[in-house]
């Protein structure tokens, strides 16, 4: 499956390969580029309405500097998230038995765990193998609006060889400069997933019987989220107001998170790694979801503590 811890994404090895081509491999504890599988989310068989996690898509993860320099010699440098994949044919559409991605695919990638709430997503260009280059068209831009060009663009300005696919996410919004994270945020995993149009894929999932139904529990407060366990006194509240009030735009965050797929390592558990094979996509949005309202609700509650704490000390205070 498609994870990988931040640290393995640093800059700094990236950069590394670009100044000597001989730390391409063993540069730290894992080869750059690095080699590893996206979970492909399809349609279930025999069910073209249900989406389900399918298998592995063989990727390779680059995070490295790109720049460009426009006609009037303006210019911008950057870090670039870059996954890559061969093209489906028709001559070769899968590989054992997985479909390949395509020019309508995207890649997702979620932080690991899930409660980060960092999701983005990009779609995959084709190589730009006859080396265009559009930069003589650009003048007088800023550095986001040359790179917002760049990612405009319908094949990958970067990629030169014919069948691969290339999608790249430019500045991602999370850091991936350990200089500025501590160890807890560099073990963090970052988890990589491919699915057809993401809007499409979100929308089918979002608006599926299972994702409805937890939403209509959300809103009537009936939805059970406190793990065995837990907190007994949460377990018997009834669901906050603003908890139910925040399901929906919760559920979209989940979907979106659950496309790139479970954060399973088949290396460290095969087999809870091939049990979410032809599982429904749903099936793990749904736990990504109760996730989230769980933690929502603790802040609530912590917040009622607080307040309840020390709202007398400033029920006089005209200040406050």
């Amino acid at each position: 499956m498609g994870r990988i811890r931040l640290r393995d994404l640093d800059p700094e090895r990236f950069d590394q390969e670009d100044r000597d081509p001989r730390l391409l491999r063993d540069v730290g504890t894992r080869r750059v580029p690095v080699e590893l599988g996206a979970m492909r989310i399809d349609t279930a068989r025999g069910n073209d309405r249900e989406l389900v996690f399918r298998g592995d898509v063989a990727v390779v993860v680059r995070n490295r500097r790109r720049s460009v320099t426009g006609a009037d010699g303006c210019s911008a440098q950057w870090y670039r998230l870059e996954v890559a994949t061969a093209r489906a044919t028709k001559a070769a559409p899968e590989r054992d038995g997985v479909a390949l991605a395509g020019d309508k695919d995207e890649v997702v990638v979620a932080e690991f765990p899930y409660s980060q709430d960092w999701v983005q997503h990009a779609p995959f260009r084709r190589a730009n193998h006859h080396g265009k280059s559009p930069q003589s068209e650009w003048r007088q831009l800023d550095p986001d609006q040359l790179i917002a060009e760049v990612e405009a663009l319908p094949y990958d300005l970067f990629e030169t060889k014919g069948r691969t696919l290339t999608a790249g996410i430019s500045q991602p919004r999370v850091s991936f400069d350990l200089s500025k994270a501590g160890d807890a945020k560099a073990d963090l995993h970052e988890v990589f997933g491919v699915c057809p149009d993401i809007k499409e894929t979100t929308n089918a999932i979002f608006e599926s019987d299972a994702m409805q139904e937890l939403l209509e529990h959300t809103e009537k407060g009936t939805l059970r989220v406190v793990p065995n366990g837990a907190n007994p006194e949460l377990a018997h509240r009834p669901l906050p107001q603003e908890a139910r009030n925040e399901g929906r735009f919760v559920m979209l965050l989940a979907v979106e998170q659950a496309l790139a797929g479970p954060a399973v390592d088949p290396a460290e558990d095969e087999a809870g790694y091939r049990s979410w094979i032809d599982q429904p996509v749903s099936n793990l949005a749904d736990r990504i979801y109760r996730g989230h309202i769980w933690n929502l609700v603790k802040r609530l509650a912590r917040r009622d503590e607080l307040h309840r704490k020390y709202g007398q000390l400033f029920a006089n205070d005209p200040d406050v």
